[in-house]
């Protein structure tokens, strides 16, 4: 392999023996960008030699040491020095390209389709690169259009493109465009599940998983006993289940059945101990006294701190906050699932106050068990929770005191379920070309979800999201998805349209990593989520048009931000980050927005701000989605408590079930599963080296013992109890990198309240080929490059401790205390 220098651009590696046409259009490529062997065409003769030889010397210096020896025995009794060029390639080319035979280039094309890891575009590059050697001189394009028509994995896209005459490149953009709408169908599909938390029954300060029970080293338990989390089979794993639409009928959600949903799980193994039935009495009269009060129907609230009447419970830990009620200090236990806040008797006689004059209860307290709990009667009362006031109802109770999710009541604009929010005083734009506009024709709905496709277009426009009209330029089909509780969401799909022609907003989402910085220190998180978060941006008349959805009831434009609009994420982040600017102890990722504080105070104070600022901007969250001061969220994917982020049940479960790959289509849906958790695993590039090799050009699929202890390591480090603690501005900071034959890899430390360093990131990679020739105190090195550089935003601008096994190197950087960032 080429050295890199200060003068050379891009690396060549040795020919591996696979397409030679294909390396020797990158040797020229890197002879030109090098300016090797280029002389000017009037050169004379002896500088066109000496420019030749130049590039001779540099093509045997990169070919590798089999390719070198192939050549000197083709070249005999010559030897390469002494050949052009021109003749070297030319020799080579006829050694590794064999004649091609026609027919059977022939029968390779027509045997072509799509597989299932093949987007639509690599289908017809394939269809294009397979076409080459067959000669079908003018016939070419129609050739390509006929097999691609024929091959494409979509049957939909397929009966489409047979309804019509097309071009092949007409065929690619209308199976391209279907292709975006299914994924943006799945995507829609799945964004309610993304980021769920856990039920506030099943807070504890112990992991709830334990996949890797007994010895860690032992593969049989990710290979026997394993059982489909989507419907509980033993006879196949998830991947391969039919449930993987199916609607929970316990949790509404979509990817399994209710008799393995995690969710009924938890709650009917807590349900005994932790609720207590609400039932509103008939004496009740004030239907806006209590949210809880619905028409005499029992409603169940989770009570995260009563076993039954009088008892606490055993399984979750309790969390004091100190808060001031009528001027009194009273400490309470917080009850992140309950929506009701109940004070002890004991407490408010101490306070002062007199059972006799409270107001007669409007809902009747029972545990399961059947025990009534004693309300003695309840009243509105002045709570302070830092430097918050707020009037709150409050049952006094022969019990605990326990401060529930009452905070809904303060802000009952802010979680009304009626009609969508709307950001006061501004509007949004679409930068859209107008010079050539797109009118495309209604799609067919289906009949069997039309009905629901109607009920949807007509809440839009009640909900004053959508308005019909009667002309339009611009129109887009619409797509549409089936919700998890079975209703239909109406897209827009303007791929073809407005996206073509918009200029793409230039705003950053900010990354996991930022988002969690902004959390150092909490203890509890409140998880809020805003209500139909993009249709609460309004959109300038101006841009309207340019949203416009054709329909079988005719055209309707958008009034307001709509999903599928390319720069729709930007704006929307840009907008509520500007919205929530300056407020302390929360961070915001579109529509999922998670409050903290290092005491619960300060978590309290920081949550009012973030609401009463949501308020004022007339803006709505959703009430089923408010988690309120958890020890535990799922937040963005990842499980997060004041330990730090930790994988989730289900893709540690995910991982376990996951079975030995059998081909390479199998392999790359594993890598990315497993890349997704690959923060959670040091060293994971040089774990996963065996099985990236499979997945190489021309390497045949060959599973041997190698890559099976690879994706056992792999599995096992996964489902590892792993956890990576919060960034720590003010604590120490330590950069621990360290390198191998195969791989660097980097670690970045913080150290927790006894001393002992625990790991904020991972990061690695694997060596290229002329790394890998490195001595080991340049790979050492390299490493130190690698963490400095991939850890940047970490180091920069404060002093951190570099940690190496590697004395040379120590050495050789001499007095390390002048290094910093």
């Amino acid at each position: 392999m080429a050295q890199q220098n200060n003068t050379c651009f891009g690396v060549l590696e040795p020919f591996d023996g696979g397409d030679f046409i294909d390396y020797s259009e990158r040797l020229n490529a890197y002879f030109i960008a090098n300016n090797i062997g280029q002389v000017a065409a009037d050169a004379n003769e002896a500088a066109k030699q000496a420019a030749d030889k130049r590039k001779v010397a540099v093509t045997i210096s990169v070919m590798g040491k089999s390719t070198y020896s192939t050549l000197k025995d083709l070249c005999l009794p010559d030897l390469p020095a002494e050949k052009s060029y021109e003749e070297i390639i030319t020799i080579l080319k006829g050694f590794y390209k064999p004649k091609v035979l026609e027919v059977a280039e022939t029968y390779r094309f027509h045997q072509a389709v799509q597989t299932e890891s093949e987007s639509v575009a690599q289908y017809a590059n394939k269809l294009k690169r397979l076409a080459v050697h067959c000669n079908f001189g003018t016939y070419l394009t129609r050739a390509l259009r006929d097999q691609f028509v024929g091959g494409v994995r979509s049957r939909s896209t397929r009966k489409k493109l047979l309804s019509e005459d097309r071009t092949f490149d007409q065929a690619v953009k209308v199976a391209q465009a279907d292709e975006l709408a299914e994924k943006e169908s799945k995507e829609l599909l799945l964004s309610a599940e993304r980021t769920e938390t856990t039920q506030a029954h099943s807070i504890s300060n112990k992991k709830k998983y334990h996949f890797k029970g007994g010895d860690a080293n032992k593969a049989k338990p990710f290979e026997q006993g394993k059982t489909c989390f989507r419907c509980g089979s033993t006879q196949h794993l998830a991947d391969k289940c039919s449930h993987t639409y199916t609607t929970c009928n316990y949790c509404k959600k979509a990817g399994h059945l209710a008799k393995v949903c995690f969710k009924k799980k938890k709650a009917d193994s807590n349900a005994k101990a932790h609720n207590i039935v609400a039932t509103h009495t008939d004496e009740s009269s004030d239907s806006d006294s209590d949210m809880n009060s619905v028409n005499g129907t029992p409603v169940t609230i989770f009570m995260q701190n009563i076993n039954s009447v009088g008892q606490k419970s055993e399984i979750s830990p309790q969390y004091k906050l100190g808060v001031n009620i009528n001027g009194q200090e009273v400490s309470m236990e917080i009850d992140t699932g309950s929506s009701v806040t109940l004070l002890n008797s004991g407490d408010f006689e101490r306070m002062g106050g007199d059972t006799n004059v409270l107001k007669p209860s409007t809902v009747v307290l029972k545990s399961y068990t059947g025990n009534e709990i004693k309300c003695h009667g309840e009243d509105n009362m002045k709570v302070k929770v830092g430097e918050q006031v707020s009037d709150i109802n409050i049952r006094v109770v022969e019990g605990p005191s326990l401060l529930g999710q009452d905070i809904i009541q303060q802000y009952p604009k802010l979680f009304d379920e009626r009609g969508v929010g709307k950001l006061k005083g501004a509007q949004v734009s679409l930068r859209v070309n107008d010079d050539n506009p797109v009118f495309m024709k209604p799609r067919v709905v289906p009949f069997a979800i039309r009905k629901k496709y109607e009920e949807a277009l007509e809440k839009l426009v009640q909900g004053d999201i959508i308005e019909k009209v009667k002309h339009s330029e611009w129109t887009s089909p619409t797509v549409p998805v089936i919700k998890p509780d079975g209703n239909v969401r109406i897209c827009g799909d303007y791929s073809g349209t407005i996206n073509q022609a918009a200029t793409l907003e230039q705003y950053p989402v900010p990354t996991f990593e930022e988002l969690l910085s902004n959390l150092s220190g909490g203890t509890k998180f409140t998880k809020l989520d805003l209500s139909q978060a993009y249709h609460q941006l309004e959109l300038t008349p101006e841009s309207r048009k340019y949203t416009t959805i054709n329909t079988h009831h005719g055209l309707c434009q958008y009034k307001r931000l709509v999903f599928g609009v390319n720069s729709a994420v930007s704006i929307f982040q840009r907008t509520i980050e500007n919205v929530l600017k300056g407020l302390p102890g929360c961070c915001v990722r579109i529509d999922d927005i998670l409050v903290t504080g290092k005491t619960d105070e300060i978590h309290m104070g920081n949550l009012h701000r973030v609401l009463q600022r949501l308020l004022e901007s007339g803006l709505k969250l959703k009430r089923e989605k408010f988690h309120f001061m958890l020890g535990e969220v799922i937040y963005l994917g990842m499980s997060t408590s004041e330990a730090g982020i930790s994988p989730t049940e289900e893709k540690v479960q995910a991982i376990k079930d996951a079975a030995p790959p059998a081909n390479v289509s199998e392999l790359q849906s594993f890598i990315g599963t497993a890349n997704f958790l690959r923060k959670f695993v040091r060293g994971f590039a040089e774990i996963m080296t065996p099985l990236y090799k499979l997945l190489r050009k021309g390497t045949p699929w060959k599973w041997s013992k190698t890559e099976q202890e690879a994706f056992t390591t792999i599995k096992s480090a996964l489902c590892s109890d792993s956890i990576l603690r919060h960034y720590d501005p003010a604590a120490e900071l330590v950069l621990q990198c360290d390198a191998s034959s195969i791989g660097v890899g980097a670690v970045l430390l913080q150290p927790v309240h006894d001393g002992t360093l625990q790991p904020v990131a991972y990061a690695s990679r694997t060596l290229n080929a002329a790394e890998k020739n490195y001595a080991q105190t340049e790979r050492e090195s390299l490493a130190i490059v690698f963490g400095v550089t991939k850890f940047r935003p970490y180091l920069l601008g404060r002093h951190f401790k570099l940690l190496t096994d590697n004395k040379p190197l120590i050495t050789l950087m001499g007095n390390i205390s002048q290094f910093h960032s």
